[in-house]
């Protein structure tokens, strides 16, 4: 049944690495709305508990997106059929912005940081905005320290070309999830709009 596995969830959370987009596209994605269907109907017909349980259930598959975007080996392949679930949800579900956001700057994230440190990307990784001769060195040694956080588990699999394809596959629906991120931050109270400037940030880079 949907859902009967879903005590293995906090396990993938945390364990998940270099697993396939193409997995959760193919696989979770369609379970999750399966359940959000059944949450939908129990809860117009008065089935609370079932309404409830449904409604966590899906909850905890989209949950999982993060996990498979954590240095993913189809990106540059599977994005493109994944991206139009991911606007709509992004719109729709103020839930799962969360879940959603972090794993689109997670992929952006990670892409950056292997050309920095392979040496193929920009100088660094600073926003556009910002003026060099004002990076002291507690801003270089900050920066330092966040690209190490981001690559100390990096697989040796995921080279800069495979960085690369990440990077231009999400790159190419940019002027589709940046309208909707940027909506989404104007109509957003001031508590949630954290995560939307994050993802816009990611974007700009």
């Amino acid at each position: 049944k949907d859902g009967a596995r879903l005590w293995l969830v906090p396990l993938l959370r945390q364990a998940l690495c270099g697993a396939r987009v193409s997995y959760f596209a193919e696989e979770l994605l369609p379970t999750a709305r399966r359940l959000g269907q059944r949450a939908s109907k129990a809860k117009a017909s008065g089935r609370v508990f079932e309404a409830q349980r449904c409604a966590a259930a899906e909850s905890a598959l989209w949950s999982l997106l993060p996990a498979f975007c954590r240095w993913p080996e189809d990106t540059a392949d599977s994005f493109a059929s994944l991206a139009p679930s991911l606007g709509s949800a992004l719109s729709a579900r103020p839930d799962l912005r969360g879940p959603l956001t972090e794993a689109l700057r997670r992929l952006i994230r990670q892409a950056l940081a292997c050309q920095a440190a392979d040496g193929d990307g920009d100088e660094d990784l600073h926003d556009d905005d910002d003026d060099d001769d004002l990076f002291d060195e507690e801003d270089v040694a900050k920066k330092a320290n966040e690209l190490a956080v981001t690559l100390e588990d990096r697989p040796d699999w995921f080279t800069l070309e495979v960085a690369k394809g990440q990077l231009a596959a999400v790159a190419a629906f940019s002027r589709n999830f940046l309208p909707i991120l940027f909506n989404l931050f104007v109509s957003s109270p001031a508590d949630r709009r954290g995560e939307l400037a994050a993802t816009v940030g990611a974007f700009a880079q």
